[in-house]
Protein backbone atom coordinates (compact mmCIF):
# COMPACT_ATOMS: atom_id res chain seq x y z
CA UNK A 1 0.00 0.00 0.00
CA UNK A 2 1.39 3.40 -0.96
CA UNK A 3 1.92 6.19 1.56
CA UNK A 4 -1.13 8.11 0.41
CA UNK A 5 -3.44 5.10 0.25
CA UNK A 6 -2.33 4.19 3.76
CA UNK A 7 -2.99 7.71 5.06
CA UNK A 8 -6.46 7.75 3.51
CA UNK A 9 -7.14 4.35 5.07
CA UNK A 10 -6.08 5.75 8.45
CA UNK A 11 -8.81 8.38 8.05
CA UNK A 12 -11.45 5.71 7.52
CA UNK A 13 -10.84 5.06 3.82
CA UNK A 14 -14.14 6.67 2.85
CA UNK A 15 -12.80 7.94 -0.48
CA UNK A 16 -11.32 6.12 -3.45
CA UNK A 17 -7.73 6.88 -4.37
CA UNK A 18 -6.52 6.97 -7.98
CA UNK A 19 -2.79 7.44 -8.54
CA UNK A 20 -0.70 8.37 -11.55
CA UNK A 21 3.06 7.92 -11.15
CA UNK A 22 5.53 9.18 -13.77
CA UNK A 23 9.09 9.42 -12.47
CA UNK A 24 10.29 10.71 -15.86
CA UNK A 25 8.41 13.97 -15.32
CA UNK A 26 10.47 14.77 -12.23
CA UNK A 27 13.74 13.93 -13.95
CA UNK A 28 12.89 16.20 -16.87
CA UNK A 29 11.65 19.00 -14.61
CA UNK A 30 14.84 18.81 -12.56
CA UNK A 31 16.93 19.10 -15.71
CA UNK A 32 14.98 21.74 -17.64
CA UNK A 33 12.54 23.32 -15.17
CA UNK A 34 8.90 22.54 -14.35
CA UNK A 35 7.58 24.50 -17.34
CA UNK A 36 9.20 21.93 -19.63
CA UNK A 37 6.62 19.31 -18.62
CA UNK A 38 3.51 21.52 -18.53
CA UNK A 39 1.67 19.61 -21.25
CA UNK A 40 2.31 16.24 -19.61
CA UNK A 41 1.22 17.43 -16.16
CA UNK A 42 -1.92 18.96 -17.68
CA UNK A 43 -2.68 15.67 -19.44
CA UNK A 44 -2.24 13.70 -16.19
CA UNK A 45 -4.60 16.05 -14.38
CA UNK A 46 -7.13 15.73 -17.20
CA UNK A 47 -6.92 11.94 -16.92
CA UNK A 48 -7.63 12.13 -13.19
CA UNK A 49 -10.62 14.39 -13.77
CA UNK A 50 -11.90 11.94 -16.39
CA UNK A 51 -11.55 9.18 -13.79
CA UNK A 52 -13.90 11.14 -11.52
CA UNK A 53 -11.45 12.79 -9.12
CA UNK A 54 -13.04 15.42 -6.87
CA UNK A 55 -9.67 16.67 -5.61
CA UNK A 56 -6.23 16.23 -7.13
CA UNK A 57 -3.11 16.28 -4.97
CA UNK A 58 0.18 16.78 -6.80
CA UNK A 59 2.56 14.79 -4.63
CA UNK A 60 5.72 16.23 -6.21
CA UNK A 61 7.09 19.36 -4.51
CA UNK A 62 9.02 20.34 -7.63
CA UNK A 63 5.92 20.21 -9.86
CA UNK A 64 3.35 21.36 -7.29
CA UNK A 65 3.36 25.04 -8.21
CA UNK A 66 2.83 24.21 -11.86
CA UNK A 67 0.05 21.74 -11.07
CA UNK A 68 -1.86 24.23 -8.91
CA UNK A 69 -2.00 26.65 -11.83
CA UNK A 70 -3.98 24.07 -13.81
CA UNK A 71 -7.18 24.17 -11.78
CA UNK A 72 -8.86 25.05 -8.49
CA UNK A 73 -9.35 21.35 -7.82
CA UNK A 74 -5.58 20.82 -7.62
CA UNK A 75 -3.57 21.19 -4.41
CA UNK A 76 0.18 20.79 -4.09
CA UNK A 77 1.16 18.28 -1.45
CA UNK A 78 3.34 20.71 0.48
CA UNK A 79 0.93 23.66 0.79
CA UNK A 80 -0.74 22.56 4.06
CA UNK A 81 2.71 21.85 5.51
CA UNK A 82 3.97 25.28 4.47
CA UNK A 83 0.93 26.91 6.04
CA UNK A 84 1.53 25.06 9.30
CA UNK A 85 5.25 25.89 9.23
CA UNK A 86 4.86 29.65 8.99
CA UNK A 87 1.98 29.75 11.47
CA UNK A 88 4.32 28.85 14.32
CA UNK A 89 6.39 32.00 14.02
CA UNK A 90 9.60 30.05 14.75
CA UNK A 91 12.82 29.69 12.74
CA UNK A 92 12.58 27.03 10.03
CA UNK A 93 15.09 24.62 8.52
CA UNK A 94 14.02 23.35 5.11
CA UNK A 95 15.61 20.00 4.30
CA UNK A 96 16.03 19.32 0.59
CA UNK A 97 17.61 16.37 -1.18
CA UNK A 98 16.78 17.33 -4.77
CA UNK A 99 18.06 20.85 -5.36
CA UNK A 100 15.36 21.57 -7.98
CA UNK A 101 12.92 21.57 -5.05
CA UNK A 102 14.58 24.50 -3.25
CA UNK A 103 13.16 27.36 -5.31
CA UNK A 104 9.52 26.19 -5.42
CA UNK A 105 9.57 25.35 -1.71
CA UNK A 106 10.95 28.74 -0.69
CA UNK A 107 8.46 30.49 -2.97
CA UNK A 108 5.61 28.57 -1.36
CA UNK A 109 6.80 29.39 2.16
CA UNK A 110 7.09 33.06 1.22
CA UNK A 111 3.55 33.01 -0.21
CA UNK A 112 2.10 31.41 2.91
CA UNK A 113 4.13 33.69 5.20
CA UNK A 114 2.81 36.74 3.38
CA UNK A 115 -0.77 35.48 3.73
CA UNK A 116 -0.19 34.93 7.45
CA UNK A 117 1.63 38.27 7.83
CA UNK A 118 4.73 36.58 9.25
CA UNK A 119 8.40 36.66 8.30
CA UNK A 120 9.98 33.44 9.57
CA UNK A 121 13.73 32.99 9.48
CA UNK A 122 14.43 30.21 6.98
CA UNK A 123 17.56 28.12 6.63
CA UNK A 124 17.97 25.71 3.70
CA UNK A 125 19.79 22.45 4.39
CA UNK A 126 20.61 20.77 1.09
CA UNK A 127 21.58 17.11 1.25
CA UNK A 128 22.29 16.12 -2.39
CA UNK A 129 24.16 13.00 -1.31
CA UNK A 130 20.86 11.67 0.04
CA UNK A 131 19.24 12.05 -3.38
CA UNK A 132 21.94 9.87 -4.87
CA UNK A 133 20.88 7.13 -2.44
CA UNK A 134 17.23 7.65 -3.38
CA UNK A 135 17.94 7.34 -7.10
CA UNK A 136 19.87 4.14 -6.40
CA UNK A 137 16.79 2.67 -4.72
CA UNK A 138 18.42 2.74 -1.28
CA UNK A 139 15.52 4.07 0.82
CA UNK A 140 17.11 3.17 4.19
CA UNK A 141 20.37 4.87 3.16
CA UNK A 142 18.40 7.87 1.89
CA UNK A 143 16.64 8.31 5.23
CA UNK A 144 19.80 7.62 7.25
CA UNK A 145 21.70 10.29 5.34
CA UNK A 146 18.92 12.82 5.86
CA UNK A 147 18.57 11.98 9.56
CA UNK A 148 22.30 12.46 10.09
CA UNK A 149 22.21 15.83 8.34
CA UNK A 150 19.29 16.97 10.48
CA UNK A 151 20.94 15.91 13.72
CA UNK A 152 24.33 17.40 12.83
CA UNK A 153 23.39 20.54 10.92
CA UNK A 154 20.13 21.87 12.37
CA UNK A 155 19.68 23.48 15.77
CA UNK A 156 16.94 21.72 17.80
CA UNK A 157 15.04 24.99 18.22
CA UNK A 158 14.27 25.16 14.52
CA UNK A 159 11.19 23.51 13.08
CA UNK A 160 12.31 21.05 10.41
CA UNK A 161 10.37 21.29 7.15
CA UNK A 162 10.80 18.18 5.00
CA UNK A 163 10.64 19.57 1.47
CA UNK A 164 9.95 16.23 -0.22
CA UNK A 165 7.20 13.75 0.55
CA UNK A 166 9.66 10.88 0.24
CA UNK A 167 11.19 12.07 3.52
CA UNK A 168 8.01 11.63 5.56
CA UNK A 169 9.22 8.60 7.53
CA UNK A 170 11.80 10.85 9.21
CA UNK A 171 9.00 12.34 11.29
CA UNK A 172 8.81 9.10 13.28
CA UNK A 173 12.57 8.77 13.67
CA UNK A 174 13.46 12.26 14.84
CA UNK A 175 11.84 13.04 18.17
CA UNK A 176 14.06 15.74 19.66
CA UNK A 177 12.59 18.54 17.53
CA UNK A 178 9.47 19.50 15.60
CA UNK A 179 9.38 17.89 12.16
CA UNK A 180 6.76 18.69 9.52
CA UNK A 181 6.13 16.31 6.61
CA UNK A 182 3.77 16.98 3.74
CA UNK A 183 1.83 13.73 3.05
CA UNK A 184 -0.19 13.44 6.28
CA UNK A 185 -1.05 17.15 6.36
CA UNK A 186 -2.07 17.11 2.69
CA UNK A 187 -4.33 14.09 3.12
CA UNK A 188 -5.94 15.49 6.28
CA UNK A 189 -6.57 18.86 4.65
CA UNK A 190 -7.91 17.37 1.44
CA UNK A 191 -10.29 14.98 3.21
CA UNK A 192 -11.56 17.77 5.43
CA UNK A 193 -12.26 19.93 2.39
CA UNK A 194 -14.10 17.05 0.71
CA UNK A 195 -16.23 16.42 3.79
CA UNK A 196 -17.05 20.12 4.09
CA UNK A 197 -18.07 20.40 0.43
CA UNK A 198 -20.50 17.47 0.58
Amino acid sequence: MTTFRSLVADHGGAVAVVEIVDADLLARAAAAGPASVTDEVAAAIADLRSAGADRIVCTCSTLGGLAEQLGDDVIRVDRPMARAAVAGGVPLAVVVALEATIEPTLALLAEEASAADTTPEIEVVAVPEAWERFLAGDQPGYLDTLATAIEERIHPDRTVVLAQGSMAALGERITDRTVLASPALAVSTTLTELETSR
